[in-house]
């Protein structure tokens, strides 16, 4: 048994992100439900046109794999620092995504929806709604960011009500552009895209201006273009392989949705409700997912492995009870559900009936899968493996079978359905195995030194960035080249902004200039000190500090000069 602290910090984690999931389907789900209140052929169109927020929404959360193993293992080691490194270097990643897909969903819209169906009608609709929704994905890969690196940092009530505040603020626009409320034109399905971008770019306002008041993770817009290489390298180790298998996964299940999309307008319609309750239902297994890893990679992060491995048993029982509990919820609704379309033909709500028992029972088997793969096997940066099951589940096994069984055996829509909704069942076996060997349990911050590769460069950069004692180099003109983490701290300067700065210039405005004045005398007198004191002005306060400098040299030509600070 888990004791009573432990339960009480995963709960105070967990259920903050399980709601802002939740509430984020629920911002989607929006349009959905209120669309299919116009006709299904709107439903329809609403529904792959969606597609496109899926892949963009899919592959934020790609990147925020490796995000999220960074930061939430650096945070369980208290260094904020490389937490908002991690952040700014996210972001750069991020925003390029969302300027591609704005550009290609305002530039072609009617070819994206050409590719998903050959209806007319459908086609036309969902151009129009696309061209309205795309502003969306430049505020949706900056603020959606933002919230993951503050739940990591342990503030995901903020983000629960920045989601709570965005769920309330959609419902109303919807209700108002969609039907024509408070004496504003009915738009339609053209409502509900301008409704999502006007919230998503709220978010974002809002994210902003809370960052300000958050010391740990607040955004200085010119650190997202200084470059991090020790954290890149990391990101994109762990980010890659997310994107594959993200991506992967991403045009799977635009194959899938483009195969019902080909079988009439009945079996898209009901799709497109089965896909909405799995997508609330799922929501919530996720969160639990998301919130169980952030738990998870604290434990990683500052060493506990062993209590890692205990807590992720309990962890996967937990989800597995939250999958049997969404199943039998799905199961009860599901009549409920059927009458809430009565525009529907009997055909589709006969579709939507049989749909919503196959996602009810894949609720079960997905739970766990997420809970392995988000909580346990990403946090623990398996994600190569994850990777490459996932394609051949999906590429050599669901796609062919769901192709086979439309285009060329011809067989019936439900057949059909339950062979493309066998993903989660396929893959539980050997994910479950995986788990159980364990090889997932490591340590992402930690420094492999005798790492394939690494070259004799980075590990003397290495042993600089990794000194309790303050490093600072000194080109031949004064201007500093290099300051380590120790030296920033004991200077209570940003050393990523003092490098590449005039020595003198930068110490003289915060009162130092002694300091600066002493280290430049050495280098262009060629003098060495030994443990000389000086005194250091910290804005009210004043420390000593133990000064020690070597020229550096090549041959006859001076480089520099090398300090090495501490305080006495």
């Amino acid at each position: 048994m888990l004791d009573r602290e432990y339960r009480s910090e995963y709960f105070k984690v967990v259920v903050p992100v399980t709601m802002q999931t939740f509430l984020t389907a629920i911002l989607t789900a929006t349009d959905t439900i209120m669309v299919g209140m116009l006709n299904s052929t709107s439903l329809a169109a609403v529904s792959l046109a969606s597609q496109v927020t899926l892949i963009i929404t899919n592959l934020i959360a790609a990147i925020s794999v490796g995000t999220s193993a960074l930061a939430s293992q650096y945070y369980g080691k208290k260094d904020m620092e490389s937490v908002k490194k991690v952040m700014y270097t996210t972001f750069r990643f991020s925003m390029m995504l969302g300027v591609f897909f704005f550009l290609i969903t305002l530039l072609f819209p009617k070819i994206i929806m050409g590719i998903l169906t050959n209806e007319p009608e459908i086609i036309s609709l969902g151009a129009g709604y696309l061209r309205l929704l795309c502003p969306s994905f430049l505020f949706m890969t900056f603020s959606q960011i933002w919230m993951i690196i503050m739940k990591n940092a342990g503030r995901s009530m903020v983000v629960t009500a920045i989601s709570t505040c965005s769920g309330i603020l959609n419902f109303i626009l919807n209700a108002v552009l969609i039907f024509g409320l408070l004496g504003v034109p009915a738009m339609g399905i053209k409502g509900a895209a301008l409704s999502t971008t006007l919230v998503s770019m709220t978010e974002a306002i809002a994210a902003i201006v809370l960052s300000r008041k958050e010391k740990n993770v607040s955004i200085e817009f010119k650190r997202i273009l200084r470059r991090n290489r020790a954290i890149r390298q990391k990101f994109i180790h762990y980010t890659i392989p997310a994107t594959v298998q993200t991506g992967s996964w991403i045009l799977a299940n635009t194959c899938i949705a483009a195969i019902i999309g080909h079988m009439g307008s009945n079996a898209v319609a009901a799709n497109a409700v089965a896909l909405l309750v799995f997508g609330l239902t799922s929501s919530i297994y996720n969160g639990v997912a998301i919130g169980s890893g952030i738990i998870i990679g604290k434990e990683l992060g500052s060493g506990n492995t062993e209590g890692a491995k205990k807590h992720s048993v309990w962890i996967m029982a937990f989800n597995v009870a939250v999958g049997a509990l969404m199943c039998l919820l799905i199961l009860c609704l599901r009549g409920t559900i059927v009458k809430a379309y009565p525009a529907f033909s009997v055909e589709a709500k006969g579709l939507l009936s049989f749909m919503l028992t196959v996602v009810a029972i894949k609720s079960i088997f997905g739970s766990l899968n997420n809970c392995m793969s988000k909580s346990l096997m990403s946090t623990g940066g398996d994600i190569r493996y994850l990777t490459m099951m996932d394609i051949i589940n999906m590429w050599g096994v669901i796609v062919p079978v769901g192709l086979l069984a439309a285009f060329v055996l011809k067989l019936p829509v439900p057949v059909v359905y339950i062979l493309v909704n066998l993903d989660e069942t396929t893959k539980f076996y050997i994910q479950l195995r995986r788990v159980l060997t364990w090889k997932w349990v490591k340590d992402l911050t930690r420094v492999e030194w005798a790492e394939p590769g690494r070259s004799e460069r980075q590990l003397k950069s290495r042993i600089l960035k990794e000194m309790p004692v303050g490093a600072l180099v000194l080109g031949s003109y004064g201007d500093i080249i290099y300051m380590n983490d120790a030296a920033g701290k004991i200077l209570q300067i940003d050393t990523e902004d003092a490098q590449g700065r005039k020595l003198l210039q930068y110490f003289i405005t915060n009162g130092n200039d002694d300091f600066a004045n002493l280290l430049l005398d050495a280098m262009y007198q060629n003098r060495v000190i030994h443990s000389r004191k000086i005194s250091y002005s910290c804005g009210d306060t004043e420390k000593e500090l133990l000064l020690h400098t070597m020229m550096v040299h090549e041959e006859d030509l001076r480089l520099g000069l090398c300090a090495i600070i501490e305080e006495a």
